[in-house]
C-alpha cells in the first residue's frame, strides 16, 4: 500500500502488539503526529492485521464539537446509546461494561482516532480502560494530533507512557521514500519541477498524495521519456493550495492569519519581521507562535522561524487574494523601511508587490543600492528596473540607480544585459562628466580590457576604485600576482568603509584572497577571510571556498553557508566546491551541481571554475570520459587565463592520454609551458612540470611537481600528483616506488577524509597489480571530540552554527536520515543527549 511507504518499522511494532494480544498480553498504543503524516493509515493496517488474527474491534473518531457532551467520543466509538448530557458514573460504567463484554468474546482492539478532540469524560474513561488492559485481552489504540494540546490529553499520554504504552511518532518520509511514493502516484519518476514540489512537501504523505492526485486529475502532469513533470511551471499553485490549506483547519483563526502573513516574508523570518507585517507587538504573538510550533507547522532555524514543510508557504500564500497580496507586500515594505530593517528584506517585499514606486522608494534605493546589489541582486534588479521607469527622477539619482542596476545584473550572471545598460546610459546627452567617467571605466572592465585606467586627472574614488577592481582581477588571471596584490591593496585603501564602494571592496577582497593563496601565504589569506565585512559575503565566501578546498580545510568549506541565490557566480563556485568534496569523499551525490539554465562552460571557467571542475569529475567518476574531456578541452585556447586553467591542465593531459586524444594532451602541455613562461605565479612551473612529466611518462618530474604543490600548501594537488607518480611507476612494473608514492598520497587524502579518491586510486593501481599492504592506522578514540569522523566533525560544527537537520542534509548532499544517524553517533561519542550540548562542546576553529 503506497500510503505506508517507508513505514515498515512502525508496522512491525504494531504487528508485534497484535501477536502479543492474541497470546494474552494486553497493551496500549499511542500514535502521535502532524496531520497527514500517516497515523490513520497505520491504524487501518493495525485493524487489518487484528482482523486477520481473529480479533474483534471497535473504532471511532473524535470530532471538534465533542467537548460539549460528556462521553460523546467514546460512546460513538463503541456504538453506545447514552442519554444526552448524562455525565453520571453509571454512564461511564456502561461504557466500561461494553468493552468488558467485547473482550469476553476474545482479544479485542479499541481505536479512537483524532483523540485531541475527545471530551474530558471520554479521556478519563480511556485512562480507566488503560488500567484494565492488564486483566482483559484488550489493545487500546489512540491516534492524536499535536494541536490542540489540551492539558487533559497531555496528562493522559504521560500516564499511559508511564504504564509502558507503545508511543509511535511517524517521521516525515525520507527523500528516497517520498520519491518512491511520488513515482507510484504520478505513474513515472518525477522530473525537475515535479521533484522540487515533492521536496517541498517535506515528506508528508497526505500532502504529497493529494497534491499529485490533484495534478493528475487536472491533467497538469505529462509523462515523457519515463519521467513525469509539470505541464507548465505555475501548474501547481491552485492545486497545492486546495490540497494543503484544507488540512490546516484545526489551527485557530489567529494562527492561520499569522501564518498567512508569515508567507509574505518567504522561507524564514524573525518574530520582529512578522510583528511588522501583522501590525501587532512582538510580545502579543507568543501564544500564536507556540501553537504553530506545537502543531509542527513552524520550526526554528538558528535565530529565525521557518515553515517545517516548504509546501505550506505556497499553499497558504495562495489563499490570500492577489490584489490583497500586493497591498500587503507594499505595506510590509513601508513598515520595514520605517523600522530600518535590512535592505534585502525590504527589496523582497517591493519585488513581490510588483515593485511599486511609492514616493519613499527612489530615495531609499539611492541610499542602499550598492549594498543591496552586492547582497541580493535577484531582489534588487527588478526593483531598480521598475523605479528607473519613472520620468521624474533627477539626473544624479537616475545615474546612481543605473550604476547599481549594471552591477546587480553582473552579479546575477547577466553581463551582456549589464553592458546594454552601460551603453544606453553613455548615450544620454545630459550625463554628468563624473558619471560618464564611471560608466566608461565600467564598460571597459565588463568588456574584458586587459588594463582599465581612469581618465587622466580623475580624482573620483568610485571611478578609480572600479578601475583598480578590474585591473586587479585581470592581473591575477594572467598570473601577475605581485601586481594584483598591489592593486587590491590600493583598492581596499580607497574603498575604506564607503558604502558606495561596496562592490569594489568585495571584488578586491576576493581577488586578494586568491592572490595570497596562490602565493602560498595561507596565514594572511585566512586572516583576511576572518575579517571580511558582511556586505562582501558572496564574493569573499566564494574565494574562501576555493582557498579551503585547495588547502585541505574541507570542514570549514562545508560549514560555510551558501551565498544568496541571486549571486550566481558565488553560489555556483561554492556549490562546486561542496560537490568536489563529496566526490573526493565518496559521499552520496545523486547529480552534479547545476543551474537551470546555467552558463556555458567557457563562461563557467571564468565565473566559477570549481563548478566546472565538479561537473567534469562527476562525468569521469561515472565512466563518461568523453563528457569530461568535452568540458575541459576548450581550456587550451589561448584566451583562457592562466590562473583559471592551471588547475585543470594536468587532469586534461591525463584524460586525453588515456582516452586516445594525444593531440589534445600535447596542446595542454604546450599551454602549461606557455603559462609558466609568461606569468609570475609560483604554481605554474609545477603545473608545467606535472603536465610534461605525464606526457613523457616521467615519474620523477611529476614527483618534483608534487613537492612544489606541497611547498605551496596545496595538499590535494600534491596528493593527486602522487597518484600520477604511482600510476607511472606501476605501468613500468616498478612496484616498490609505486607503493611508496601511493602511500604518501593516501596519507594526504586520509587527512581530509577523501575516501572516494583513495577508492578510485586503489582501483586504478590494482589494474597494474599494485596494492598497498594494510596500513597501521592509529586507532581512533571511542569517545570525545577526537572520536568523531571528518563528516561528524562537519555536522557538529553545522549544529553549533544553528543549522537544522534539513539544512545540513542540503549543504552536505546527504539525506536527512543519514544526518540523523550521524547526529546519533556524535551524541553517543560526546556523551550528550541534545543538540545544544553538542554545540557547547564544539571547539573553536584552528
Amino acid at each position: 500500500m503506497d500510503e505506508l511507504v517507508s513505514r515498515d518499522a512502525e508496522i512491525d511494532r504494531l504487528r508485534g502488539c497484535v501477536a502479543d494480544l492474541v497470546n494474552g498480553v494486553s497493551g496500549c498504543v499511542w500514535i502521535d503526529g502532524e496531520p497527514g503524516i500517516g497515523k490513520s493509515a497505520l491504524v487501518r493496517r493495525l485493524l487489518e492485521m487484528a482482523a486477520a488474527a481473529g480479533c474483534r474491534s471497535r473504532t471511532g473518531r473524535a470530532r471538534p464539537a465533542d467537548h460539549t457532551t460528556a462521553y460523546r467520543s467514546l460512546a460513538r466509538c463503541l456504538s453506545a446509546r447514552l442519554p444526552a448530557g448524562d455525565a453520571s458514573v453509571a454512564a461511564e460504567q456502561r461504557l466500561l461494561d461494553l468493552v468488558e463484554r467485547l473482550c469476553a468474546g476474545g482479544p479485542a482492539v479499541v481505536v479512537l482516532d483524532d483523540l485531541q478532540w475527545a471530551d474530558d469524560a471520554s479521556l478519563l474513561t480511556w485512562r480507566r480502560l488503560g488500567e484494565r488492559t492488564g486483566t482483559a485481552p484488550l489493545l487500546l489504540v489512540a491516534a492524536c494530533r499535536p494541536v490542540p494540546r489540551r492539558r487533559a490529553v497531555t496528562l493522559l499520554r504521560q500516564y499511559l507512557a508511564d504504564r509502558r504504552a507503545m508511543i509511535l511518532e511517524p517521521a516525515a518520509l525520507e527523500p528516497v521514500a517520498a520519491n518512491t511514493l511520488a513515482t507510484a502516484l504520478a505513474g513515472a519518476a518525477p522530473g525537475g519541477r515535479l521533484r522540487s514540489l515533492v521536496d517541498a512537501a517535506g515528506g508528508n504523505p497526505r500532502y504529497l498524495r493529494e497534491l499529485i492526485d490533484g495534478l493528475v486529475r487536472e491533467h497538469r502532469i505529462r509523462i515523457a521519456d519515463g519521467t513525469a513533470d509539470l505541464v507548465d511551471a505555475g501548474a501547481e499553485a491552485e492545486t497545492t493550495a486546495a490540497a494543503v490549506a484544507a488540512h490546516l483547519g484545526f489551527l485557530s483563526p489567529a494562527v492561520l492569519d499569522a501564518l498567512r502573513a508569515a508567507t509574505l516574508l518567504g522561507s524564514e523570518f524573525s518574530v520582529r519581521d512578522l510583528s511588522l507585517v501583522i501590525g501587532q507587538p512582538a510580545t502579543s504573538l507568543s501564544g500564536v507562535i507556540r501553537e504553530a510550533f506545537t502543531a509542527g507547522v513552524l520550526t526554528e532555524r538558528g535565530q529565525l522561524l521557518t515553515f517545517r514543510h516548504p509546501i505550506l508557504i505556497n499553499a497558504l500564500y495562495a489563499t490570500i487574494p492577489a490584489p490583497e497580496r500586493a497591498d500587503r507586500h507594499r505595506r510590509a515594505a513601508t513598515a520595514m523601511a520605517g523600522a530600518g530593517l535590512r535592505p534585502v528584506l525590504i527589496a523582497a517585499q517591493l519585488r513581490a508587490a510588483g515593485a511599486p514606486a511609492d514616493e519613499w522608494v527612489p530615495g531609499w534605493l539611492g541610499r542602499v543600492a550598492p549594498t543591496l546589489t552586492a547582497q541580493a541582486p535577484v531582489e534588487a534588479v527588478p526593483v531598480l528596473e521598475h523605479v528607473l521607469q519613472r520620468p521624474d527622477l533627477d539626473g544624479a539619482l537616475r545615474s546612481e540607480l543605473r550604476w547599481a542596476l549594471a552591477h546587480g545584473l553582473v552579479a546575477a550572471g547577466r553581463t551582456p544585459d549589464a553592458l546594454g545598460v552601460v551603453a544606453e546610459t553613455l548615450t544620454a546627452e545630459a550625463l554628468e562628466p563624473v558619471w560618464r567617467a564611471r560608466f566608461e571605466v565600467l564598460r571597459a572592465g565588463l568588456a574584458g580590457a586587459a588594463e582599465v585606467e581612469p581618465p587622466d586627472g580623475c580624482d573620483d574614488p568610485l571611478t578609480a576604485g572600479t578601475a583598480l577592481q578590474f585591473t586587479a582581477l585581470r592581473q591575477f588571471q594572467r598570473g601577475a600576482l605581485d601586481a594584483a596584490r598591489e592593486s587590491t591593496a590600493q583598492a581596499l585603501r580607497l574603498a575604506g568603509d564607503d558604502v558606495r564602494l561596496t562592490g569594489v571592496r568585495a571584488a578586491a577582497l576576493a581577488v586578494r584572497i586568491h592572490v595570497l593563496t596562490a602565493l602560498g601565504q595561507i596565514g594572511p589569506a585566512r586572516e583576511l577571510l576572518a575579517e571580511r565585512h558582511p556586505d562582501t559575503a558572496g564574493p569573499v565566501v566564494a574565494a574562501g571556498a576555493e582557498h579551503d578546498f585547495w588547502t585541505g580545510r574541507w570542514e570549514h568549506a562545508a560549514v560555510a553557508r551558501l551565498p544568496e541565490p541571486g549571486d550566481v557566480p558565488s553560489r555556483l563556485q561554492c556549490a562546486g566546491v561542496r560537490a568536489l568534496i563529496a566526490l573526493y569523499r565518496d559521499e552520496p551525490l545523486t547529480e552534479p551541481p547545476r543551474l537551470d539554465p546555467g552558463p556555458a562552460d567557457d563562461d563557467l571557467v571564468t565565473i566559477a571554475p570549481r563548478h566546472l571542475h565538479a561537473q567534469a569529475l562527476w562525468a569521469q567518476r561515472r565512466g563518461r570520459p568523453d563528457e569530461a574531456l568535452g568540458r575541459l578541452a576548450p581550456l587550451v585556447r589561448d584566451r583562457t587565463a592562466a590562473a583559471l586553467r592551471q588547475a585543470f591542465l594536468p587532469w586534461l593531459v591525463r584524460l586525453a592520454g588515456e582516452h586516445g586524444e594525444p593531440g589534445l594532451a600535447e596542446a595542454a602541455v604546450r599551454a602549461a609551458a606557455a603559462d609558466a613562461a609568461d606569468a609570475a605565479m609560483p604554481v605554474l612551473p609545477a603545473v608545467a612540470a606535472h603536465c610534461h612529466g605525464l606526457l613523457g611518462t616521467d615519474p620523477a618530474e611529476v614527483a618534483r611537481a608534487a613537492d612544489d604543490y606541497e611547498r605551496l600548501s596545496m595538499p590535494i594537488r600534491a596528493a593527486d600528483a602522487l597518484l600520477d607518480v604511482a600510476l607511472l611507476h606501476a605501468r613500468r612494473d616498478e612496484r616498490d616506488p609505486a607503493q611508496a608514492a601511493w602511500r604518501d598520497a593516501v596519507t594526504a587524502y586520509t587527512a581530509v577524509g577523501a575516501a572516494g579518491a583513495i577508492r578510485h586510486g586503489n582501483a586504478r593501481l590494482a589494474e597494474h597489480g599494485v596494492r598497498l599492504p594494510p596500513l597501521r592506522r592509529r586507532k581512533r578514540p571511542e569517545t570525545g571530540w577526537a572520536a568523531l569522523t571528518p563528516t561528524e566533525v562537519t555536522i557538529a560544527r553545522l549544529v553549533a552554527a544553528g543549522r537544522s537537520t534539513p539544512d545540513i542534509a542540503t549543504e552536505l548532499f546527504l539525506s536527512r536520515r543519514t544526518v540523523e544517524s550521524h547526529l546519533s553517533h556524535i551524541m553517543s561519542k560526546l556523551a550528550v543527549r541534545s543538540r545544544i550540548e553538542v554545540a557547547r562542546l564544539v571547539p573553536a576553529e584552528p
